[in-house]
């Protein structure tokens, strides 16, 4: 280390040329620059020699608008790249469901049978409600109207005919006139009603009354007898969802009126037991065999012999107008499950020998986040109709 003597009136002491903090500095930068020699060298070195498309193009180039042109190409790449990869990070974030389909061979339970008849009550004891002694008078009168509408004869063709003396029936309702106020006669709904096949002509006082009365109950511009059946089948259904439960249950076929006979893995069935009452909407008492959770009853054989075979007993003579044909309905389930027949039955016509085979096909859905499913041991949210069973809002 040199020394310099000092200038001032003490010049006994001598002061260092360089003190050590600027040496330290010194080292420091000499180090950082053969670091970033190092640095720079190896980033040169990994460009030129890396696999990857186009990196090395821009350190090779000779010319510098060949390194700007590489230099954008592997920029936008990496863009392509980033959006490919937020795509399938989206399609993986969806969590999409992934069917897995398996083939078992093995014995499974015999599923639960819900048998209903296709008339939903009886006709002489549903014209003991009064609700439901008006729509039947109503479908009637649209009924009435519609094949009268289907049959007109043009204005021309009736110039034709010979004139002659038209007339309309009408006939008592049946109400009493009890304390009647001819001042307000909206108290009594109806005092006459059209009976018959005909129905008043467009020059009548009566057509206008008649058809206002059919806009009032449902029926304006309606002369298709099958939309007229659906629309009266709506308002029985929606009549008999305000009558109270057991109302409803004794409107309706008995357990043992309507099944006859009844077999199972070729033994006999204990009609009483074995069945178990649930009243449908539309088809009033229906019947479910093999409802027991947990204790399902199994079939020993394949072949109609030996699964369930049934006879029963419509009473097509007793069927409601709006009953459109005579046989049962029939639901497969699980025990667990809530039988739907108007949604997933069969029918089977009288006066034949109906047989239905059946397989297994059981699907496990997933919960959340992959769908809306609860698990079997989940609480159940309040928006679930049937608490105390299965079913699919379809």
């Amino acid at each position: 280390m040199a020394l310099v003597p000092d200038d001032s009136e003490d010049a006994e002491s001598y002061q260092p040329l360089w003190r050590n903090e600027d040496l330290d500095v010194r080292m420091t930068r000499i180090h950082q620059q053969a670091l970033d020699g190092e640095i720079g060298t190896t980033l040169y070195q990994f460009g030129s020699e890396t696999t990857a498309h186009g990196i090395p193009r821009i350190f090779t180039s000779v010319s510098w608008r060949g390194r700007i042109f590489w230099l954008l190409l592997t920029v936008l790449c990496g863009l392509a790249f980033l959006f490919q990869y937020s795509l399938v990070q989206e399609k993986y974030s969806r969590q999409e469901k992934i069917v897995s389909v398996e083939l078992v061979f093995d014995t499974p339970s015999f599923p639960a049978i819900t048998v209903c008849n296709l008339n939903p009550f009886k006709k002489h004891l549903a014209r003991t409600v009064p609700e439901i002694s008006e729509t039947l008078d109503a479908f009637h009168q649209a009924v009435t109207f519609s094949k009268d509408s289907n049959s007109y004869i043009s204005g021309r063709d009736r110039r034709s005919l010979k004139s002659g003396f038209n007339y309309v029936q009408y006939e008592p309702s049946g109400q009493s006139d009890a304390n009647y106020c001819l001042l307000k006669p909206d108290r009594m709904k109806r005092m006459w009603e059209i009976r018959g096949k005909h129905i008043p002509d467009k020059s009548s006082p009566f057509r206008g009354d008649f058809l206002e009365q059919l806009a009032l109950l449902g029926y304006a511009n309606m002369t298709d007898e099958v939309a007229i059946t659906t629309k009266t089948k709506e308002r029985l259904v929606l009549t008999m969802a305000g009558l109270p439960r057991q109302r409803r249950i004794a409107l309706s076929y008995g357990k043992a009126e309507f099944i006859r006979m009844c077999s199972f893995n070729g033994q006999q069935c204990d009609i009483v037991s074995d069945f178990k009452l649930h009243v449908d909407s539309a088809f009033g008492n229906c019947y479910t065999f093999n409802a027991q959770r947990g204790r399902p009853l199994a079939s020993e054989r394949a072949g109609p012999s030996y699964g369930l075979r049934l006879m029963v007993f419509v009473n097509a003579s007793d069927y409601l107008p709006t009953t459109e044909a005579s046989g049962i309905r029939i639901a497969i389930h699980d025990q667990n499950e809530y039988p739907f027949p108007d949604t997933f039955g069969y029918s089977a016509p009288t006066g034949f020998v109906s047989s239905f085979g059946i397989s297994l096909r059981k699907v496990n859905r997933l919960s959340k986040p992959f769908g809306d499913c609860v698990l079997p041991d989940a609480p159940l949210p309040d928006s679930y109709i049937y608490r105390d069973y299965k079913y699919e809002p379809e």
